[in-house]
């Protein structure tokens, strides 16, 4: 597995990773309402993102093929992490992370960082060292619960 900055020839397999979630964010069955969020992470918005200097991006790769994803917006939002399913509870999410912290946050550089948790990413957000700062919000068609850390008790 090899962990890279990604590219925007990479829109369309992280989009694609990113939608297979669609259900774990939306608040009603059959995703109904969630059209913003769709737009958001469709495989033109994705490119969007990743030429834009506001985020870095990297992908986690196997034999060209996505194994997950993570993106950090302005050095403090953990914009995207999201392992394929058949790659999760591998160290994959893990890796990525420390990718994101290594390309954002210096060492010896005091950072917090923010993250928008799933309900059902919320003990691995966690186990990385975020702590929840609210309760659930649901907004959108979607649902999270918003969390934070810092670097030095980021546990990456």
């Amino acid at each position: 597995m090899e962990i890279l900055p990604a590219t925007v020839e990479h829109a369309g397999m992280i989009s694609d990773l990113i939608r297979s979630f669609d259900a774990e964010v939306a608040i009603q069955p059959g995703l109904s309402g969630i059209e913003p969020y769709i737009a958001s992470t469709s495989a033109e918005a994705e490119a969007g993102y990743i030429a834009s200097s506001r985020y870095v991006y990297r992908v986690a790769l196997r034999d060209s093929r996505l194994l997950g994803v993570v993106a950090v917006r302005d050095r403090t939002h953990l914009f995207h992490l999201f392992v394929a399913r058949e790659a999760q509870r591998r160290g994959i999410g893990r890796k990525l992370w420390q990718a994101a912290l290594s390309a954002v946050a210096p060492s010896g550089i005091a950072k917090v960082f923010t993250v928008n948790s799933t309900v059902l990413a919320l003990s691995f957000y966690e186990h990385l060292g975020f702590s929840s700062t609210g309760s659930k919000v649901e907004a959108h068609g979607i649902c999270f619960i918003p969390m934070q850390c810092s670097v030095g008790d980021a546990r990456g």
